[in-house]
């Protein structure tokens, strides 16, 4: 967990063995197919790329990526991408 989300999540503690619950740290969790992309990268050791459909606003659209990387000491490493676009103005 990065200093914000501890902040966000004080409950949780990361450095408990086996450490914190994907679903009560990562929103949307479920959405991006991560515990099964989790267990595929443990198997093979093969790095996963997951992508939540992109979320359209009325300013713009937000997708929301994760990546999930197999460490050398046996750890896998998640990390989360919120790529936010502006809609183009057209009346400036």
């Amino acid at each position: 967990m990065n200093e914000s989300a501890r902040r966000d999540r004080p409950d949780i503690d990361p450095y408990k063995e086996g450490g914190p619950q994907i679903e009560k740290t990562v929103h949307m969790a479920r959405e991006l197919g991560i515990m099964e992309a989790l267990s595929l990268v443990a198997e093979t050791g093969e790095t996963q790329h997951l992508h939540a459909g992109v979320i359209h606003m009325r300013r713009g659209t937000l997708e929301i990526a994760a990546s999930l990387y197999p460490l050398p000491d046996g750890k896998l490493l998640l990390l989360i991408e919120n790529a936010w676009q502006m809609k183009r103005r057209t009346n400036l």
